[in-house]
């Protein structure tokens, strides 16, 4: 039986360091804390000879840590909504700058496009970036009134772009109920939404067109999907800020309404016209925000 204790010591070593490596995924100061009380505790808990940590405590850390690093732990859940909504209201800004973007591509590659047309593509996106910009740099006011100069100056014809004026009435309620006088920044990190919400917007004009493909039904369903995982198991801001996006697509396939200035509506378009997509989304931004309010609650009292 020579070499067993030498050998067990060698099978802790090599369970110790896979476990370290997991540990990873928690904040380098959380570590430093209470990473070793973890580890101790893993270790004491294995199986003698184990030299693995099973796929269900792998799984545990990874997400415990992702929640740790990312997550708004130990919040009270009105701290919650108010950055979640914020994210959305990012989400929605940077939304309407990327289809803006792309109907200024199109109208690049028209031959002879009027000026007056790339124009106000311009100012659009100009618009927008500053107010994306003001938004992360915690300046609610600010961005409020810049979305609202957005959707009330010329350069928005066509319906009321319903995802602006969702993300308008988001900031009022926020620049209203928030009275400390400390500013809250979003993180840059969600501008990583930009080519998301590209992509959210061709699904959204394939599936409220008069045709469906298959890419953009299922889009949406893996979308959502995504957001609702993310808020059971990391971060309830998520399915709170994808019902933003959810509560004005359901406003876009409902309500025709001109914009304020130069706009205009589809010929034979009723002013509200109510549309299976209608339900499904608004379902959907009720069922998003339960989950996102109630694992907020849940998290407050860890």
């Amino acid at each position: 039986m020579s070499g067993g204790p030498s050998k067990r010591l060698s099978d802790e070593t090599v369970l110790a360091r896979r476990y370290r490596a997991l540990l990873r995924a928690y904040p380098k100061a959380w570590r430093a804390e209470r990473g070793d009380e973890l580890l101790g505790t893993l270790l004491d808990a294995a199986e003698p000879g184990r030299q693995r940590p099973s796929l269900r405590e792998s799984a545990s850390i990874l997400t415990q840590g992702t929640r740790e690093r990312f997550g708004p732990r130990r919040r009270a859940p009105g701290e919650v909504w108010s950055e979640a909504l914020r994210i959305g209201a990012l989400v929605l800004l940077g939304q309407t700058v990327a289809s803006t973007l792309l109907f200024m591509l199109e109208f690049l590659d028209v031959p002879g496009s009027p000026a007056a047309e790339l124009t106000r593509y311009g100012a659009g996106v100009a618009f927008g970036i500053a107010a994306m910009v003001a938004l992360v740099l915690g300046q609610t006011v600010v961005t409020t009134a810049l979305t609202g100069l957005w959707i009330a100056a010329p350069v928005m014809h066509g319906e009321m772009p319903w995802q602006l004026v969702t993300a308008f009435l988001i900031l009022a309620g926020l620049s209203l109920a928030d009275r400390t006088p400390s500013r809250r920044r979003t993180s840059a990190v969600w501008l990583v939404v930009a080519p998301l919400v590209l992509l959210l917007g061709f699904g959204f004009n394939q599936m409220t067109g008069g045709y469906f493909s298959s890419a953009s039904t299922l889009l949406y369903p893996f979308a959502l999907l995504l957001a609702f995982t993310a808020g059971v198991t990391v971060d309830p801001r998520l399915p709170i800020a994808v019902a933003c996006l959810t509560v004005a697509m359901m406003l876009n396939v409902t309500l025709h309404v001109p914009s304020l200035f130069g706009g205009a509506t589809i010929e034979g378009l009723s002013p509200m016209e109510l549309r299976p997509q209608t339900a499904v989304f608004g379902a959907i931004a009720v069922v998003l925000l339960t989950i996102g309010h109630l694992r907020a609650r849940r998290l407050a009292r860890i």
